[in-house]
């Protein structure tokens, strides 16, 4: 089975395990994001949250997660609608980010080039970047990193915990 067949599949899995426990679940897009947002009605605005699965959790809290990620925190944190990430412990690292960019990324190992200019309008080298075409996933293996602010707290095998809590995990496991 492919890549991209496991994830599908997990997901899946995933939603039907959260619906049998009655806890209704709406999978979006990332182009209808926004508009989901403001669709919500306003008595079931409240009872929403957002829950992504992290690659990893650096020490200070921010989390590793496929591209988007941010911002889908972002959009999160502007309608004031809580973001979590769920990762289990051993994806814990004491990796610490100066910022949330490409840097960082390519200090950790992770190698993607986003950004792709043009130089003349016949360039046939540059080709077209995609994050999703239609419910695809082009983009399979590129992340980004999501900075703590933007993130209500992390759920692990332990519990609910906060981003702060990551650094006090690590020492107990380190040391």
């Amino acid at each position: 089975m492919a890549s991209d067949d496991n994830e599908a599949l997990a997901l899946d899995q995933s939603t039907k395990r959260f619906v049998a426990m009655g806890i209704p679940v709406a999978t979006v897009p990332f182009p209808a994001l926004s508009h989901a947002i403001a669709s919500l009605p306003k008595a079931q605005s409240s009872n929403v949250l957002f829950l992504l699965g992290a690659e990893a959790v650096l020490e200070n809290g921010a989390a590793v997660s496929n591209l988007g990620s941010h911002l889908v925190a972002s959009v999160a944190k502007a309608s004031r609608i809580p973001c979590y990430f769920a990762a289990e412990s051993y994806k814990f690292t004491r990796q610490f980010p100066t910022t949330s960019g490409d840097q960082d990324l390519r200090r950790m190992g992770a190698k993607q080039d986003v950004l792709k200019f043009r130089s003349s309008l016949d360039d046939e080298k540059e080709q077209e970047w995609k994050v999703e075409d239609g419910g695809g996933r082009e983009n399979i293996g590129m992340v980004d990193i999501t900075p703590p602010e933007l993130i209500s707290g992390l759920i692990t095998e332990s519990g609910i915990m906060t981003c702060e809590g990551v650094a006090e995990e690590l020492i107990k496991l380190w040391f």
